[in-house]
């Protein structure tokens, strides 16, 4: 290695360090800006899967239990929000002047009361769309078998 090369490595190293250590760990940027990034990340594929579920759901009358693959698909982008926001709050209550291990233990508690809160809500929703569509079969059996001419 020459001296330009050694110089170099050293400048990109100390931009690093200035980067990701000094500018950023006092507030806690770096940890803010990746919690929001990765709750937006892990929102998309979620609402993308949710609709896509809820449309089979709609169609197929017969279902109405979510399949343990697609539990699965639904629970991996919500824990990576739920990590998200974990990281976002603990940030949050760094820049607020908290302690590293309070910030830490609010944030996990308050982002597992929403998460379980949001998870619950969700189940709600669909469960009263499944009971909805599952009416609106009934009924629809109901006339066909009333408007079907009876046989003596």
């Amino acid at each position: 290695m020459t001296d330009s090369d050694n110089t170099s490595a050293q400048a990109i190293s100390g931009l690093l360090h200035d980067i990701f250590l000094s500018k950023f760990s006092e507030p806690p940027t770096f940890l803010l800006i990746a919690g929001l990034l990765t709750s937006l990340a892990c929102a998309a594929p979620f609402i993308a899967i949710l609709r896509q579920q809820v449309k089979t759901w709609s169609n197929d009358s017969a279902s109405n239990r979510l399949p343990k693959w697609g539990s699965l698909q639904l629970s991996l982008p919500f824990i990576g929000i739920w990590a998200g926001v974990s990281m976002l709050l603990v940030a949050i209550f760094g820049l607020l002047g908290l302690s590293p291990w309070v910030s830490f233990g609010l944030a996990l508690a308050l982002a597992y009361f929403l998460g379980t809160t949001v998870w619950f809500q969700i189940g709600q929703a669909i469960g009263q769309r499944i009971v909805r569509s599952m009416v609106s079969e009934s009924n629809r059996n109901n006339r066909r078998s009333r408007e079907q001419p009876r046989s003596i």
